[in-house]
């Protein structure tokens, strides 16, 4: 049971084919929208998981571990997020690449919430990277994906170190943005360059602020067990 999941970029279309499905139990979620709704499929479910081993577990898959990256062993409450219609789930590693950012700090608040902050100045990393992880659980139509209609396909990039192939994105943006619209842009963390590839039918996408060439090296950085 394969479906293809398609791209639209600003200049280009990009397919990834032949996506094999994770079927999983889907057990108790916190669910948004009506449940009068369910046969129109339009739910989208959600719950966190306290570790990764526990997500590994239920879940039945691995996620790949990275030379670079922190250690899973700091993520906790890791989000997960089931969209009924299209029976896909993403997994999201908040903060996963730190890279060069300078006194990095995380806080447990006393409500619970976790804060975070760095300094920039001087580094190429210009705020943390997020990591996705996205598998298809069920049959049903090719997907398509419209998120990165404002992003440029620039490169196919294979890794000499671990044989993984991604697809790397740019920002093109509608208009030509000023030095004053890019830094408002960073402020917001929004991503300049999107990187995606897929490992035994898990699409990993990871965004942020950082050169091309940065992005290979955490894509150099996966560790393929053999």
């Amino acid at each position: 049971m394969y479906r293809n999941i398609t791209f639209s970029l600003n200049n280009d279309t990009l397919v990834i084919e032949n996506l094999g499905t994770i079927p999983i139990e889907i057990g108790e979620l916190n669910w948004l929208g009506n449940r009068n709704e369910k046969r129109e499929g339009t739910r989208v479910g959600s719950k966190a998981y306290a570790d990764i081993n526990a997500l590994e577990e239920e879940l039945g898959i691995s996620i790949l571990r990275n030379s670079i990256s922190i250690d899973m062993s700091r993520h906790s409450r890791i989000p997960f997020v089931y969209f009924e219609k299209t029976n896909i789930v993403e997994l999201i590693f908040q903060r996963h690449f730190i890279g060069d950012l300078k006194d990095y700090k995380e806080t447990i608040e006393e409500n619970g919430d976790l804060s975070y902050s760095y300094k920039t100045d001087g580094s190429v990393y210009k705020s943390p990277l997020d990591m996705s992880v996205s598998f298809l659980t069920g049959n049903g139509e090719n997907l398509e994906n419209n998120s990165w209609e404002f992003f440029d396909y620039e490169e196919k990039y294979t890794s000499p170190i671990n044989g993984i192939t991604a697809y790397l994105m740019k920002y093109g943006g509608s208009i030509t943005l000023g030095e004053e619209e890019i830094e408002l842009r960073l402020a917001a963390g929004e991503a300049d360059s999107v990187i995606v590839f897929v490992d035994d039918n898990l699409l990993y996408t990871i965004a942020g602020n950082v050169p091309s060439d940065d992005m290979k090296r955490i894509v150099d950085g996966f560790i393929i067990s053999e």
